[in-house]
């Protein structure tokens, strides 16, 4: 039951916060149905401190929504140092790097990460998915398999 708490935790603090700060000063530009959930992840120290002055209610890049995944390892201590080097031509972020290197996250290609993009429902999924095995979180995995019908034709993240 643990786990699955954890599992939905993670969902719920990436999916809904992308873009909070680290105190408990809720950004304006939000969505008054998430501000409960946001306080909560800000609180437990889930979102990055850049995300401050971000616009809660627009679209999240690549690059952020794996912010996010990073801080999620990096507050369960699962992160004990991290200088891996960028693979990816076009960013060289220590906290991609790291997540690309743990097999959690792929470019659109072997030397394109594309970070500025848009984060796509299937990219999103797949790296939560792979956060959450990272962090243990195994026998979870398949309710993905019941909340997403089309979880076996996802291609990259």
């Amino acid at each position: 039951m643990k786990k699955k708490f954890v599992l939905g935790a993670l969902c719920v603090s990436m999916i809904l916060a992308s873009g909070i700060g680290a105190s408990a000063e809720v950004s304006e530009s939000h969505s008054q149905w998430a501000e409960e959930s946001l306080i909560s992840a800000d609180e437990a120290g889930l979102l990055p401190n850049f995300f401050a002055d971000r616009d809660l209610t627009a679209n999240i890049s690549r690059i952020d929504f794996c912010h996010l995944a990073y801080k999620m390892l990096e507050q369960k201590s699962l992160i004990s140092e991290n200088n891996v080097k960028s693979s990816f031509a076009d960013t060289d972020d220590a906290e991609v790097a790291f997540l690309a290197n743990s097999g959690i996250i792929n470019g659109r290609s072997e030397t394109e990460f594309a970070p500025n993009d848009d984060i796509t429902r299937e990219e999103a999924a797949v790296i939560l998915t792979n956060t959450a095995e990272f962090m243990g979180v195994k026998e979870d995995i398949a309710l993905f398999d019941t909340v997403f019908s089309d979880y076996d034709t996802v291609s990259y993240a």
